[in-house]
């Protein structure tokens, strides 16, 4: 009993730390699913073989990329991490309201949504999700889980039809595309 507590709680914060190394590129939901596959992959493998320490090393590997999506409840809004964009950036920061960004400059807080100007709609973006602005002004999520994430829960790009519908701080940052 005490070699598998041992074995799931140290793969549990080698996981966690390893998914937690990545963290300016790869956004929490990718860390997740990667790390769950890789967990159950081992899990599975040791139940064939008969092999206890892997199926135990492979429930602290899924608990530790469980883990990581701490970032998701911890820290609201989606994050910028690359801005080639050369003009100004308006974001809608959750406490602050809209905020303008500098060209090229990367916040270090966390966006409900952005905007540039001439653009004549918003960027809605979830919590956890990561986005990156390109030099020609094209707002993307990163690659992973978490753009999959975006679009299923209908965020991304929202006219005005939308922006009409929500809250003073939506229809404050639609007004900076324009």
């Amino acid at each position: 009993m005490v070699q598998k507590t041992s074995t799931i709680t140290f793969s549990t914060i080698a996981t966690f730390g390893l998914l937690k190394l990545p963290t300016y590129k790869i956004d929490p939901y990718t860390r997740f699913v990667v790390g769950g596959i890789a967990g159950a992959g081992l899990f599975a493998y040791g139940t064939i073989y008969r092999n206890p320490i892997l199926q135990w090393l492979g429930i602290g590997v899924v608990i530790g990329s469980a883990l990581t999506l701490e970032e998701v409840v911890r820290i609201k809004g989606g994050k910028i991490i690359e801005n080639d964009f050369t003009e100004p950036i308006f974001i809608l920061h959750e406490d602050l309201g809209v905020i303008q960004l500098q060209p090229k400059e990367i916040p270090n807080y966390r966006t409900d949504g952005l905007t540039i100007k001439g653009m004549n709609k918003v960027f809605k973006v979830r919590d956890g999700v990561y986005l990156k602005i390109l030099a020609d002004g094209t707002i993307t999520e990163t690659l992973g889980a978490g753009k999959f994430f975006n679009k299923i829960t209908m965020a991304g790009f929202k006219s005005k039809e939308w922006v009409k519908k929500e809250s003073y701080r939506w229809k404050a940052l639609y007004e900076k595309s324009l």
